[in-house]
């Protein structure tokens, strides 16, 4: 109590001549040198018309701002607010007849070091705990935090709460400005682009069955995500697909806006070797919110199922039989028309919705597929199966003066009451040549073998082959 007390008497007797100390600390400078050449010009601040978003990909869009404006002869500033918190500042441009001599991003309340600069050097009130009048004190700003100075005293952390005087020059929301010079009046729409950070669209997909895997309904969504700061309502939407370089300065590509639609979904329009979607109507998004649309959807596709086990071949010999493995289960479609497809798909996650005998839909599993253009397979790979497995032993392994023969085993067991197809992938090595084969083999490439035997339900197969592969060749140069 008595460290308190002096605190509070000390500070009462060394009040005078305060409020004009003088501080060179490096923010306060900072500060006063981004006011130079705008102070005493006119603020135009006009009301949003009409906004519309580009999302890129899953962090951040390009906002088309268009505000009524009329600019007078001469020098002015032009103000827009309701903007965010999370813009780029050094991303941002206006379209308007008139010459840009500056722009700045003003938000004093982006933190603390940043708002505290706007009142260094001048007076605080300091209000001490149970007190009946507050006392003033010169903020000075240092790169550790604030210093209040009572006469010849410094305070870093003086108790009690402190107040600041309203301030008009400080900026609690933020705002985007530009200094600009007009050779003549004018009325008209002005428009300006920035980039937001931290608001997106990522793809997602859901791919329904039936009970058997071998058809499904297609739907792709889109989910809209803002977690910018700031609220947008009853704006146009395009959703970028592909990967965007950005690089300063930046300089927005012009989007012809065309609304589109078609009877299954939003068609993907072509653009800079990407597509982009023009989503229908208008849209709100919260400050902190989400919402997903639907962006396409096709019903009967064809989707083939089958079961997977994959091995290698051994250059040494093996007496042991591997252990069981358990069969991989695959979904593979073609994104083709014939299939039912044959659009132009960006990476997404997509969920694989199979019923139970009770017909309720069970997730069967994720998988994160990549970018998907027109024409290529899509391999969904949904985990182990539990009653399909395999067993592989190499039984014969032979040396010659040119290379090595090796036989292999791979015996399926299938405890489904199906029958089920089983994709059994065998990788090779080195100049091969399959010398024998229980069932017909495909040779998919010079490293790997394919067989697709069918095995019965609670049955077993064996599928075996030989291989005969030859010793590489020193060639010794001349």
């Amino acid at each position: 109590m008595t460290r308190k007390l002096t605190w509070v008497a000390s500070a009462a007797t060394l009040l005078t001549g305060l409020a004009g100390c003088h501080t060179t600390d490096p923010l306060t400078v900072q500060a006063a040198s981004a006011l130079a050449g705008w102070e005493g010009e006119p603020v135009l601040e006009p009301p949003i018309a009409s906004q519309s978003l580009t999302l890129y990909g899953a962090t951040w869009a390009l906002v088309t701002d268009s505000r009524p404006l009329t600019l007078a002869t001469g020098s002015q500033v032009v103000r827009f607010g309701s903007i965010g918190p999370s813009v780029s500042a050094g991303e941002t441009m206006l379209t308007l007849p008139a010459m840009i001599e500056r722009q700045r991003y003003r938000y004093d309340a982006v933190n603390q070091a940043q708002w505290l600069s706007r009142y260094a050097g001048t007076t605080v009130e300091i209000w001490p705990p149970r007190a009946t009048s507050s006392i003033p004190a010169t903020l000075v700003v240092t790169q550790s935090g604030p210093l209040y100075r009572v006469g010849d005293q410094l305070f870093r952390d003086p108790p009690g709460k402190v107040s600041f005087p309203a301030s008009a020059d400080l900026t609690v929301n933020p705002a985007l400005e530009w200094l600009v010079e007009a050779e003549q009046p004018w009325v008209g729409m002005a428009t300006a682009s920035y980039v937001i950070q931290s608001l997106g669209w990522r793809s997602e997909y859901t791919l329904t069955t039936n009970p058997e895997q071998d058809h499904g309904e297609w739907a792709h969504w889109a989910d809209l995500h803002n977690e910018s700061g700031a609220p947008f309502r009853g704006v146009a939407v395009t959703l970028v697909a592909g990967d965007v370089t950005r690089s300063l300065p930046f300089a927005p590509a012009p989007l012809a806006m065309r609304a589109g639609g078609a009877p299954r979904g939003l068609p993907a329009e072509s653009f800079a070797g990407r597509y982009v979607y023009h989503l229908s109507g208008t849209h709100d998004l919260p400050a902190r919110g989400e919402e997903r649309l639907i962006v396409d959807r096709r019903l009967g596709l064809d989707v083939a199922k089958v079961y997977r086990v994959t091995g290698s071949v051994s250059l040494f010999r093996t007496v042991d039989p591997d252990l069981p493995q358990k069969a991989q289960l695959r979904l593979s479609l073609t994104n083709t028309e014939a299939s039912g497809l044959g659009i132009p798909l960006p990476g997404g996650r997509v969920t694989v919705y199979t019923p139970d005998r009770q017909a309720h839909l069970v997730i069967a599993g994720e998988v994160q597929l990549p970018d998907t253009p027109v024409g290529q397979a899509i391999h969904l790979d949904l985990g182990e199966a539990f009653d399909v497995t395999a067993r592989r032993q190499q039984t014969e392994f032979r040396e010659t003066s040119t290379g090595r023969t090796v036989s292999y085993r791979i015996r399926l067991h299938n405890e489904q009451d199906i029958p089920v197809t089983v994709e059994v992938v065998e990788d090779m090595t080195g100049d091969w040549t399959i010398t024998a084969h229980s069932h017909p083999v495909e040779r998919e490439s010079a490293d790997e073998i394919r067989f697709h035997p069918e095995v019965p339900a609670h049955g077993t197969v064996d599928v075996t082959y030989t291989v005969s592969i030859q010793r590489e060749r020193t060639v010794i140069g001349r």
